[in-house]
């Protein structure tokens, strides 16, 4: 296409776009249309930049007799009020604070303070009830809501949610999320003393989930290695559970991955793709060069193991240049 007529075909669209966008806020606007039809031409008009517009939709997420869809539609376009607009955080707050509004309303309102947070400044005179509003939410009926406040205030650190979720892990009537979902937010908080009740899980977990995500959250601990390291050798452990030990000792401490992997390896009796893992998993550790014993035991596994992914990996293996 000639370059003058691109620009052309450009201007064009985009001035159909906007006389779109404009048509969708005068149907915004109409309050002889339905909830439904508001809300969808909300979703059509892009950001709205004009106060009477944004003082309108703030009046609509505040308006327990509004349809929900609605307000939920009119939250989502609260962003530019809520640097200037004194008003605005304490109704999202507000809404996010209380069990009487809609699981769908409530968690729009999270979503826009969220961005809050993240955007303003001055949005720190507000954390204190923010973060109320927040354990407030933990409460709710509906799961989504409820996991959503707990993943922003376990990225917090917040202390009485992380006593919360540890409580629900030792006593499951007081659970406010699944096992698994309590021990991954926990993960967030890598300095809590844990070790003792993630065994626990580990030992006699709820579910396999629960299990494997407890092996994950050891991975954040020093004290958790020989525990790994003795579970990585056990063969009647699930593959999934020796990977996950794999490679947290990788992480944490690779000498002494290279010692319990190395004699992985050598076991033709153990899983192949363990095996092959294992492999993949010393070759980056400069510090610790391969024994004869291991090269031997990668040639036998890239010429006889049960696996062509097994043998593939132990010839990537193979085919390293010696560290020096």
């Amino acid at each position: 296409m000639d370059p003058n007529e691109y620009r052309k075909e450009v201007l064009r669209e985009t001035r159909e776009a906007t006389r779109a966008m404009a048509r969708s806020v005068k149907e915004f606007r109409n309050e002889k249309k339905s909830a439904t039809e508001r809300a969808l031409a909300l979703g059509q008009a892009g950001q709205l930049t004009a106060p009477k517009d944004l003082e309108l939709a703030r009046d609509l997420a505040a308006d327990r007799d509004e349809a929900p869809e609605l307000r939920v539609a009119a939250l989502a376009q609260l962003g530019p009020l809520l640097a200037k607009d004194r008003k605005a955080i304490p109704l999202l707050i507000k809404i996010v604070s209380s069990d009487e509004e809609p699981a769908d309303v409530r968690a729009a309102a999270l979503t826009a303070l969220k961005a809050a947070a993240f955007h303003y400044s001055e949005f720190e005179r507000h954390r204190p009830e923010y973060l109320e509003a927040l354990r407030a939410a933990t409460l709710a009926d509906h799961s989504r809501l409820r996991q959503r406040a707990l993943g922003v205030l376990a990225r917090e650190k917040d202390s009485k949610t992380l006593k919360q979720l540890e409580e629900g892990l030792r006593r499951p009537d007081k659970a406010l999320v699944s096992p698994q979902k309590a021990l991954q937010l926990l993960s967030y908080d890598s300095k809590r003393n844990t070790f003792e009740m993630l065994e626990g899980i580990v030992r006699s977990p709820p579910n396999p989930a629960a299990r494997h995500q407890a092996l994950r959250n050891m991975g954040a601990d020093a004290a958790s290695q020989p525990f790994l390291a003795k579970l990585l050798r056990n063969k009647k452990e699930d593959l999934e559970s020796r990977l996950i030990a794999m490679s947290a000792l990788h992480a944490m401490e690779p000498k002494t991955l290279h010692k319990v992997a190395s004699a992985v390896v050598a076991d033709d009796d153990d899983d192949d793709d363990l095996r092959a893992a294992c492999l993949a998993a010393m070759a980056p550790v400069a510090e610790v060069p391969p024994t004869e014993g291991l090269r031997a035991a990668a040639v036998k596994l890239a010429t006889k193991g049960r696996s062509s992914g097994a043998r593939s990996a132990a010839k990537r293996y193979l085919a390293q240049k010696p560290r020096e």
